[in-house]
């Protein structure tokens, strides 16, 4: 039984991913304001690494229920990262996913089976939103 709780106590792997998949939207909606050039392109990364962290905390939830009903949504904004000028931004977008991209694909080799699907998934966004900024 002791080997249980300590797993129990153990974050979920998902938690990362779901935080950076927060941070790079938010990182991504604040560029898409101050970088009108490249609003859409910044718009799409924050609307889909959205829809990331939304799955990815729907399984951390569905593995193991919050403690109370009434705080689903987490509990402070993220924050994003700002960038001085657009190239920075691009460049530093770009890292970010990759770094999501990379993280994603660890922890998708040692998750069961029903999880990777879902973190191959990420792994794959991510892949492609990098492509974007390219």
């Amino acid at each position: 039984m002791h080997d249980a709780a300590d797993h129990a106590a153990a974050p979920d792997p998902l938690a990362a991913l779901a935080d950076a998949a927060a941070a790079d939207a938010a990182t991504a909606r604040g560029l898409a304001g101050k970088f009108p050039a490249l609003a859409a392109k910044f718009q799409l990364i924050a609307t889909n690494r959205d829809a990331q962290a939304v799955a990815l905390r729907k399984e951390i939830d569905r593995a193991t229920p919050p403690p109370t009903t009434s705080s689903a949504a987490p509990s402070s904004t993220p924050q994003g990262t700002t960038y001085p000028d657009q190239a920075a931004a691009v460049a530093g977008m770009a890292a970010s996913l990759g770094a999501a991209q990379d993280a994603a694909t660890q922890v998708a080799l040692t998750v069961p089976t029903y999880r990777a699907g879902l973190v191959g998934s990420v792994v794959a966004g991510c892949a492609c939103l990098k492509e974007l900024l390219s």
